[in-house]
C-alpha cells in the first residue's frame, strides 16, 4: 500500500464515522419531529445582530418562529444540514472509490509485473527495488564516530561490529534480526556547523524516509538527563522533532529497555 492509497483509506475512515453520526442524529431528529415539519422550509433573515426565522409550510403558509419556541425551526435546519452532508459525503465516498481502483490500475509496479520475464531481462526499468535501495543506502560510506571504544565495557554485535553498551547491542541486533537497514555512530551536521554522532540512522525500505535514533542510558542520572534534554532540544532547532524524524528511548538503573516499546516504535516508523 502505497502513500496514497494510505491518505485515501484515512479519508475514507472518516468520512464513514461522520456518515455514522449523521444517520444517528436524523433518526434521533425524526423521532423528536412531533410537528411534521418534513415538507416544510425555513428560512434565515438577518436583522441587526440577530437572526429572525420563518417556516414555509407545504400549504405555502408562514409563519415567524417565536424565540422561546425554536424546536420546529432546529428541526428543519438540522434535516437541511444532515441531507446536504449526506449527499457530499456519498459523492465524496465514490471519488475515492474510484480513486483507489485508479492508483492499483497505474502502479508502476504492475507495469513491470506485467510485462513478459523474458522481455524483463532485456530492458532497463529505471525503477530501483527497496531492496537494491536499502543495499545501496547500506553499503554508502559515511563518517561514522572515531572515538575509541573500551574493549572491557563495549558488546560485539550479531553483525560483527562493536558498540558501546549493550542496549545499544540489543537494538542493533534487533534492527539486524528485522533486516531493518542502520548505521552506527554516522557524522550528522547540521546547518549551524554542530555536528552530533546518534547513535543510529535507520532506512525504512518502503518510503525511504530515514530516522534517527537515540537510547538514552543513564536517565536517573541527574548530569546525564540534563545532556539529554539539551541534545534533544538541539535535534528539535534543526529539524529533528522527537517522535517525528528524531526516535528517543530511555533507561534506568531500575527500568530497563522494553522490547514491546522497540517493536511498536519500529511498527509505526520502520515497517
Amino acid at each position: 500500500m502505497n502513500e496514497i492509497e494510505k491518505a485515501i483509506l484515512i479519508e475514507e475512515e472518516t468520512l464513514k464515522q461522520i456518515k455514522k453520526k449523521l444517520q444517528h442524529s436524523e433518526k434521533y431528529r425524526k423521532r423528536a419531529d412531533d410537528k411534521n415539519t418534513e415538507e416544510s422550509r425555513l428560512v434565515a433573515e438577518k436583522r441587526g445582530k440577530r437572526y429572525i426565522y420563518r417556516i414555509i409550510d407545504s400549504d405555502g403558509q408562514r409563519s415567524y418562529v417565536k424565540e422561546n419556541d425554536m424546536k420546529k425551526a432546529i428541526n428543519i435546519a438540522q434535516r437541511d444540514f444532515n441531507k446536504a452532508m449526506s449527499v457530499k459525503i456519498e459523492n465524496r465516498l465514490r471519488i475515492l472509490d474510484g480513486m483507489k481502483t485508479e492508483s492499483r490500475k497505474s502502479r508502476i509496479e504492475e507495469t513491470i509485473l506485467s510485462t513478459n520475464p523474458g522481455r524483463l531481462k532485456l530492458i532497463d526499468t529505471f525503477i530501483v527495488s527497496d531492496d537494491d535501495y536499502a543495499i545501496e543506502w547500506q553499503n554508502k560510506e559515511y563518517i561514522s564516530n572515531s572515538y575509541p571504544f573500551d574493549e572491557e565495557s563495549s558488546f560485539l554485535t550479531n553483525r560483527g561490529e562493536r558498540v558501546r553498551s549493550k542496549s545499544e547491542k540489543i537494538l542493533a541486533d534487533y534492527f539486524f534480526e528485522k533486516d531493518i537497514p542502520y548505521r552506527y555512530e554516522p557524522e550528522l551536521c547540521f546547518e549551524n556547523g554542530k555536528c552530533f554522532f546518534p547513535d543510529f540512522i535507520l532506512l525504512n525500505k518502503k518510503t525511504k524516509k530515514e530516522y534517527v535514533w537515540e537510547h538514552f542510558g543513564m536517565m536517573d542520572d541527574s548530569d546525564y538527563s540534563l545532556r539529554a534534554v539539551e541534545k534533544i532540544l538541539e535535534y528539535a532547532k534543526n529539524g529533528y522533532v522527537d517522535g517525528v524524524k528524531l526516535i528517543c528511548t530511555y533507561e534506568t538503573s531500575s527500568h530497563g529497555l522494553q522490547k514491546e516499546t522497540i517493536d511498536q516504535i519500529v511498527a509505526e516508523k520502520l515497517h
